[in-house]
C-alpha cells in the first residue's frame, strides 16, 4: 500500500470517529435497555398418551371395519346411479362397481410401533343389459369381474386413518 493511500485511509478512519462522537455528545443519554424478562420455564412434557391395549385395538378396528363397510355400500349406491349405458343395434349396457362386505377385518400382529389393520374385501364389476334401458335397468346384474382388495390403516392419535 503506498504512503499516500494509507494516509487517506487513516484520514477517513480519525474522520469517522470524531463524528461519531460528536453525535453521540449531542444525542439525548440513552436509557439502559430493560433487562429481558426472564424466559419462561419449558413446559413439562405431557406424559406420553397411554397406547391402546389390543383388546381395545380389535375392538376399536371392528367398529372402524363396520363403518369401512359402510361406505363401501354407499359407494355402490352412488355407482348404480351414475351408470353410464352403452348401446348397439338392438342392446343396452351399463357396468358399474360394486363391493362385498368385509370378508376380514384384523389388527396385524406384531406391527411394530404403530398398529396397523387390514381390510379385504371383494370389488366387482356388474354389467346390466337389455333390448332397452328401462329393461336393462331392471335385469339382475351380473359379474364379469371380481378383485380381492386388501386396505391397509394405521392407528395414530387414538383412531384409524387412511
Amino acid at each position: 500500500m503506498s504512503w499516500f493511500r494509507f494516509v487517506s485511509v487513516l484520514t477517513l478512519c480519525s474522520a469517522f470517529v470524531t463524528l461519531h462522537a460528536a453525535n453521540a455528545a449531542d444525542a439525548p443519554a440513552k436509557k439502559p435497555a430493560p433487562k429481558a424478562a426472564p424466559k419462561a420455564k419449558a413446559k413439562a412434557k405431557a406424559p406420553a398418551a397411554k397406547t391402546a391395549s389390543k383388546a381395545d385395538l380389535d375392538s376399536s378396528f371392528k367398529v372402524f371395519c363396520g363403518e369401512w363397510g359402510s361406505k363401501l355400500h354407499e359407494r355402490e349406491v352412488f355407482n348404480v346411479k351414475q351408470i353410464k349405458w352403452d348401446t348397439g343395434q338392438n342392446w343396452v349396457q351399463g357396468t358399474y362397481v360394486g363391493y362385498s362386505e368385509p370378508k376380514s377385518c384384523e389388527v396385524e400382529p406384531d406391527s411394530g410401533t404403530v398398529p396397523v389393520g387390514k381390510i379385504i374385501y371383494h370389488e366387482f364389476v356388474y354389467e346390466k343389459r337389455g333390448a332397452t334401458k328401462p329393461e336393462a335397468e331392471t335385469e339382475a346384474p351380473k359379474v364379469v369381474e371380481t378383485t380381492e382388495v386388501t386396505e391397509i390403516f394405521r392407528y395414530t392419535n387414538g383412531k384409524w386413518v387412511y
